[in-house]
């Protein structure tokens, strides 16, 4: 009788214990994903701001429709400073990442930010920056694989 006690306790705690620590990962995964998403958009206005690296931005973190959404970007922003157009942005606010939702090796994560932006010359103005990030982990390292701008609408529905 003791024998079966001391083996139920063991399950117990066994199941517990793998609890803990796969709650305890996907907190550390899920802040490491928020911090790479707010690095993302920090390198991301460095760019903007520097037109610098383009291809190592892009490449250290994008993949898939983000890798393509980014280098189109990246061409209009080069072509635009080339002719005279060159775009400085600065922030206004802190940037704020929080994971949405979690699915084994992707996360969703929801950036704001204010964002004064011009073009040399002309006035800044202010631009509220709501995204909806999708991001997937691979060979142990998180990549912006969507970008989707949010809306009002839905920001609302998920705070209810």
């Amino acid at each position: 009788m003791v024998g079966i006690v001391a083996a139920v306790a063991i399950l117990i705690l066994s199941g517990l214990a793998i609890y803990y620590f796969a709650s305890r990962d996907k907190v550390v995964q899920s802040a490491a994903a928020r911090q790479k998403a707010a690095d993302f958009y920090a390198d991301f206005i460095y760019q903007i701001n520097t037109n610098d690296n383009w291809v190592g931005f892009v490449d250290e973190y994008t993949v898939g429709k983000a890798k393509e959404d980014m280098s189109g970007a990246a061409v209009e922003l080069m072509d635009s400073a080339k002719n005279g157009g060159q775009y400085l942005v600065r922030f206004m606010s802190p940037i704020e990442a929080k994971v949405y939702e979690t699915n084994g090796n992707r996360v969703t994560v929801l950036i704001d930010f204010d964002l004064g932006e011009r073009i040399v010359g002309d006035a800044e103005r202010l631009t509220v920056v709501k995204k909806y990030l999708t991001m997937e982990k691979i060979e142990g390292d998180w990549y912006v694989s969507e970008i989707f701008d949010r809306s009002d609408r839905f920001d609302e529905s998920i705070s209810e």
